[in-house]
């Protein structure tokens, strides 16, 4: 979708048009990813923010992802970006109140995550 073009790029005016237009936050593309996650994935700190004001959920929902499910999608937002060393979204995240102790569907939280792949900032 558009929206989901517009994250991946980072176009945080044409994001907040589109969500002020009704565009679809919680749509998922061929990934199975949001356009947060994709905001996320991308590090658009600011396409994050202007996301979560618009509605989308920042918190990972893995009541129904299996341990064999790995994808994005059974991932919250702050597990992307803590795993890609994204900092600036990690700060935007925790400011609007992202849950920092959560889990993924495997029991690994994003500082583990962010442990893992060596980004001591986040």
């Amino acid at each position: 979708t558009s929206l989901c073009i517009a994250a991946h790029h980072g176009h945080v005016g044409c994001v907040r048009a589109l969500c002020e237009l009704g565009a679809n936050i919680r749509h998922l593309n061929r990934r199975d990813l949001t356009p947060l996650r994709i905001a996320a994935l991308t590090g658009h700190a600011d396409c994050v923010r202007a996301l979560y004001e618009a509605g989308a959920d920042i918190n990972p929902d893995t009541s129904h992802a299996s341990t064999s499910d790995s994808t994005y999608r059974t991932k919250g937002p702050l597990h992307i970006v803590a795993h890609y060393g994204h900092t600036d979204c990690v700060r935007v995240l925790c400011e609007v109140g992202a849950v920092v102790n959560c889990v993924d569907e495997l029991g690994t939280t994003p500082l583990r995550m962010a442990a893992q792949a060596g980004h001591v900032d986040c």
